[in-house]
């Protein structure tokens, strides 16, 4: 009976949390907190940009591609063959306008803001729809192509994205729980390869995307 009474006393506290978490909406940067933001060079001010940005043509269609990155086998070496290439996805710039507010509200965090027009976004549920292997997006490497289709010969520009180390923890906050990611870095190779540190600094859903730029000479 005492126990029933303890309760009992403990009851209307009780439903009052209750009743705010149900009227708490939370604000949660979980889809967004592991994606890769990438910004193509667009921007031929001068004869120094020409030769390092990117033509509208030539930005016009891009193609993603991911594969299985080497894995050495257990207790083995040399690493296993790399996995074969997926379908070939392709964003087309002028369709980029048409995306989740969700992340819009990402890209609008950046300083200078981001657009989808000028970043390409990969995430652990798009471009590619999660795979067999967690539906982590560093389960993948992945491959950037940029073509110009309107002048022959045609020119392409391809870069890796490889070994992507993803990290994260749930954090939780009055009644909300949340993913943060805590540390997020890549190596991209082009004509040259550097080690990309894009961890984003703040907390919440307010961290601010690291936008990673390219340009012809990377």
């Amino acid at each position: 009976m005492k126990t029933f009474l303890r309760c009992a006393a403990f009851a209307p506290l009780l439903a009052l949390v209750a009743g705010c978490c149900a009227n708490n909406a939370c604000d949660c940067d979980d889809l967004q907190a592991d994606s890769l933001f990438l910004v193509l060079a667009n921007n031929r001010v001068n004869a120094d940009t020409v030769n390092t940005s990117f033509t509208r043509a030539e930005l016009d269609t891009i193609y993603i591609q991911r594969y299985a990155p080497e894995r050495p086998a257990m207790g083995t070496t040399p690493a296993q063959p790399a996995g074969v290439l997926s379908d070939p996805v392709a964003i087309v710039r002028a369709q980029q306008s048409v995306i989740n507010s969700a992340l819009l509200r990402k890209l609008k965090l950046a300083m200078p803001p981001l657009t989808p027009a000028n970043t390409i976004v990969i995430s652990n549920t798009a471009p590619f729809s999660p795979g067999t292997t967690g539906g982590k997006l560093s389960a993948y490497n992945y491959v950037l192509t940029v073509q110009d289709r309107s002048a022959l010969p045609r020119r392409t520009y391809v870069f890796n994205i490889e070994n992507i180390t993803l990290q994260g923890q749930y954090n939780a906050t009055d009644c909300c729980t949340c993913y943060e990611n805590s540390k997020k870095e890549f190596r991209l190779v082009g004509k040259n390869s550097r080690l990309v540190d894009v961890t984003e600094s703040g907390s919440g859903a307010n961290k601010a995307p690291v936008p990673v730029p390219i340009s012809k000479l990377d």
